[in-house]
């Protein structure tokens, strides 16, 4: 997942939900406060490199943050992402097949 520098905590917010882990969860996995998790989730705080970087190690997910403007290529590569992390198995592996499909040359 590509997010803005400004967004981290939305999208920490956005998979911890997706994932159903609590903020106490969260904040007990990583060592910091759920104080400090809310605060970065609504993006009062930044969380330190080391702290990041626990954070997506416990929700299992990669993130890259970028500070250029999103291209509309580049939203609609979010949405899929958000997509794809709701979807059961079945359901991600049809994507696939749809999207691959799309992009067969003709």
């Amino acid at each position: 997942m590509r997010v803005n520098g400004n967004d981290i905590g939305k999208a920490i917010k956005t998979i911890r939900k997706a994932k159903n882990i609590s903020r106490l969860e969260l904040s007990e996995a990583v060592g910091i406060s759920k104080s400090h998790i809310e605060k970065i989730e609504a993006g009062l705080r930044c969380p330190r490199m080391d702290t990041y970087q626990k954070i997506l190690k416990f929700l299992g997910s990669d993130m890259m943050i970028h500070i250029v403007e999103d291209t509309p290529k580049e939203k609609c590569m979010d949405r899929a992402q958000e997509i794809f992390s709701k979807s059961s198995e079945k359901q991600a592996e049809f994507l696939i097949k749809v999207l691959e499909c799309i992009s067969e040359d003709d």
